[in-house]
């Protein structure tokens, strides 16, 4: 694999069967993305921008674990963004021209900008398709046929009876974790009764799109309000499960023989 991440095409192996190298290669190309993005969101080439540095004195900068500090600088080495002289690393010439925040020419925030919204759209690809697939499903095969005895070819089926009928499920709630302990079937089914009563008059339906991870597509109405529709649903269902967590611990204490009680938060636990 090329720094960028490229499969250089299909490749002979020596019995002379095509190679699995470039599907590996595609398919583990986010490994090399990720570890650009994730470097440039610590600020490590801005960081290094000033000279070389250790490991731990970058994590410390960036409030970074070291160790895991050491992975990406590393990671980042192999891909040649970042150099590495015993345990000191340096930006490369490239990483010094283009992503050191507030320079001038910096790529920073365009980098950033493809981790954001971009990702998240490619990310969600396997998801639309799913969705339209489904949607799909529901389109009439009696008014399909009615359209071809009446002499439409493919793009007018498509505009005139495929599209209207798949066009509300454009409109959409993606729901994708549940609260641990919960039965995904008996929710949608508590959803579906609810959008069948009208008690969710912004929802037309809900299905069950999941397969590994949990995919949970409520259907909107054309312009209706989502937060609407996901306030009544937190309040009616059990998509959101309110609990009590005693947060009280005993901690050791200069000078006592026992351990003295103190109520922590999250973080310090």
């Amino acid at each position: 694999m090329n720094q960028m991440g490229r499969a250089a095409g299909p490749l002979p192996s020596v019995s002379g069967r095509r190679s699995p190298v470039p599907i590996l290669q595609v398919a583990t190309g986010f490994w090399a993305s990720q570890a650009l993005l994730t470097a440039v969101d610590l600020k490590v080439f801005t960081v290094l921008f000033g000279g070389p540095k250790t490991a731990p004195e970058i994590a410390q900068e960036t409030g970074a674990d070291p160790m895991g500090m050491e992975a990406l600088l590393d990671a980042n080495c192999a891909l040649g963004f970042l150099h590495r002289n015993g345990d000191r690393y340096r930006n490369d010439e490239v990483s010094n021209a283009y992503l050191v925040e507030g320079s001038p020419g910096s790529y920073v925030d365009l980098v950033r900008f493809m981790r954001d919204p971009l990702f998240g759209i490619w990310q969600g690809l396997g998801t639309k398709v799913i969705i339209y697939l489904a949607a799909l499903q529901g389109v009439s095969r009696d008014l399909l046929e009615s359209a071809e005895l009446d002499g439409a070819n493919r793009r007018q089926k498509f505009l005139n009876v495929t599209w209207p009928a798949i066009g509300p499920v454009q409109f959409f709630v993606l729901i994708t974790s549940i609260p641990y302990g919960i039965e995904k079937d008996a929710l949608v089914q508590r959803i579906g009764e609810l959008i069948g009563k009208g008690l969710v008059p912004q929802l037309t339906n809900v299905k069950d799109l999941s397969t590994h991870d949990v995919r949970i597509s409520l259907e909107l109405r054309p312009g209706a309000n989502a937060e609407a529709a996901l306030a009544y649903l937190f309040k009616n269902t059990p998509l959101q499960t309110n609990f009590n967590v005693n947060l009280t611990c005993l901690l050791p204490a200069a000078g006592a023989e026992v351990a003295v009680p103190a109520r922590l938060d999250l973080k310090s636990i």
